[in-house]
């Protein structure tokens, strides 16, 4: 595989680089529209055992199921979750009826719910406490929300830094 995704897809790609550390190579591209039928497909895909319609979707479902190595099973339900909550905005971000879509008075928490799906804040949060040292997920998982909310602010200054 290339160290440069081909453009035109979201990419997340958890890459193990050993039994105590993970990294997230995460790619954006805001040309999404090019290769949506491969995003619109990957979670009926993966449900059906079918291949999915782009190699690197392919090595992501792979890889999902390495979480529950290394976290606890409801850590990793929470981080697959939540990657699929970020593919859902993918989704859904390029289509011409949502960008058009006016915003209702009573929305108040629309534009908040759609940064914490479309960022990674989330899964991040969870991937920080691996299972070998954080065996108790009430000892932390509190402090997910927050969490979430600070690489998600983080991630958009650095955008415009």
């Amino acid at each position: 595989m290339s160290s440069t995704p081909p453009p035109g897809i979201c990419y997340i790609v958890p890459n193990l680089l050993g039994p105590r550390r993970i990294r997230l190579a995460y790619t954006f591209e805001h040309d999404t529209a090019k290769t949506l039928p491969a995003l619109a497909e990957m979670q009926r895909r993966m449900l059906t055992s079918q291949p999915q319609l782009h190699p690197l979707l392919d090595i992501f479902v792979k890889k999902m199921g390495d979480f529950y190595l290394h976290f606890d099973p409801l850590v990793a339900d929470s981080i697959t979750a939540s990657f699929f909550s970020f593919i859902f905005t993918c989704n859904l971000e390029p289509r011409l009826d949502y960008r058009a879509m006016p915003l209702r008075p009573g929305a108040l928490n629309w534009a908040n719910f759609v940064r914490m799906r479309n960022g990674i804040g989330e899964p991040l949060a969870w991937m920080t406490f691996l299972k070998e040292e954080n065996p108790d997920i009430v000892e932390f998982m509190q402090a997910i929300p927050d969490m979430a909310n600070f690489f998600n602010y983080v991630n958009d200054v650095l955008r415009f830094v």
